[in-house]
């Protein structure tokens, strides 16, 4: 349901779809905050210059490129470039474009390659670019946008009605591109108990949006901000799929997170445990070896030990393994003086003797950080 969700262009949550629970204040919230000599409050600079910056050089690459949906032109309309207020001959040649031509806005994004569009120059035109499939995206873009920078330079009673706005939108706006660093702007000004109202929409998605390479951010970000007791289903919708995240490569990350930040033993348990069935394989994986290091640096000493002597009789290849190696180091860091004895005399091939110290500066010097 969530990859369905991901796919569908979502322009009816901030235009098509009608508007209930305070969504119907943000258009005109934004509306009045670039009327002209309309503040911010507490002195902050106008809203208007910080929309006034939002164009859309780079986001006429990200509806044509980034999402796999280049935008075709017929024969008689080859791609241009113009920037406002400069003429150039029209795509059929048989006319100048200026600001001032009778040409409709929308024609013009539909034709003209480069244009860069703010949010206050489509005023006027917004029914029109919402019924188009590349125009939709280019409002969702400048919309969140714009939202973002209400949350940071808006007045608290602003802030609250965008919290309202979000009611409802949270999942989809965390496995958005621009709408994953609203979510995360809201988390710094709102209040907790409104982000942690809000993160329940995330329950039963927790794993896909673990996965996903807009939400990762967004669930480490609860984990590093939220009270832990109030979002246990983030908690254990990670680690109750451990054995497929800690491959992954936004999922490792969460994991990462928990390691670092949870206070609860059971959590790291069982990412430990889920470590430990294969953690010689997975200590040479691009993305499983932090797992591991993880555990070796923030395990109890139980399960340090377990891991340490999983690997000590892998250690003198895993010492040379672009991946692993940085796995061996994590041991001889945070191992006990026991456990660095073994390992160093596994690697060097070692168990005393006249050559040994030879053999442990060669061990050394193998050990390959990259």
């Amino acid at each position: 349901m969530l990859s369905a969700m991901v796919q569908q262009p979502q322009p009816e949550i901030w235009l098509g779809a009608p508007v209930a629970g305070g969504n119907e204040d943000i258009r005109a919230m934004i509306a009045e905050q670039i009327s002209p000599g309309a503040p911010i409050g507490d002195g902050n600079e106008d809203i208007r210059a910080l929309i006034a910056d939002q164009n859309t050089s780079d986001v006429r690459g990200i509806i044509s490129g980034e999402q796999g949906r280049v935008r075709k032109l017929d024969d008689h309309q080859p791609r241009r470039s113009v920037r406002w207020g400069q003429s150039t001959k029209a795509p059929d040649g048989s006319s100048r474009l200026k600001k001032s031509d009778s040409v409709g806005l929308l024609d013009r994004f539909r034709r003209v390659q480069g244009e860069n569009f703010a949010l206050k120059d489509l005023f006027g035109h917004l029914h029109q670019f919402a019924k188009d499939r590349n125009g939709s995206r280019l409002l969702q873009i400048l919309f969140l946008k714009a939202t973002k920078q209400l949350f940071e330079f808006g007045t608290a009673a602003q802030r609250a009605r965008l919290g309202k706005w979000m009611e409802g939108h949270v999942l989809a706006l965390t496995v958005h591109q621009y709408g994953c660093r609203v979510v995360q702007k809201a988390m710094d000004c709102l209040e907790n108990t409104t982000i942690e109202r809000l993160m329940k929409e995330l329950q039963g998605s927790v794993f896909e949006c673990a996965k996903d390479s807009n939400g990762n951010h967004v669930v480490q970000k609860c984990i590093q901000c939220l009270n832990p007791t109030k979002i246990e289903f983030i908690f254990q919708g990670v680690v109750d799929k451990a054995a497929v995240l800690k491959t992954h490569q936004h999922g490792c990350r969460v994991l990462q997170r928990i390691m670092e930040r949870c206070s609860k033993p059971e959590y790291k348990a069982k990412i430990a445990a889920a470590t430990m069935n294969n953690i010689v394989r997975l200590a040479k994986h691009q993305y499983g070896n932090y797992i591991v290091q993880d555990v070796i640096q923030r395990g109890t000493a139980k399960q340090r030990a377990c891991a340490v002597k999983c690997l000590i009789p892998h250690a003198s290849k895993l010492s040379k393994h672009k991946f692993a190696s940085n796995v061996i180091e994590k041991c001889l860091l945070f191992g006990a003086p026991k456990e660095k004895k073994k390992l160093m005399d596994a690697v060097s091939g070692s168990g005393g003797g006249s050559n040994a110290v030879e053999k442990t500066k060669k061990m050394r010097h193998e050990l390959v950080i990259y």
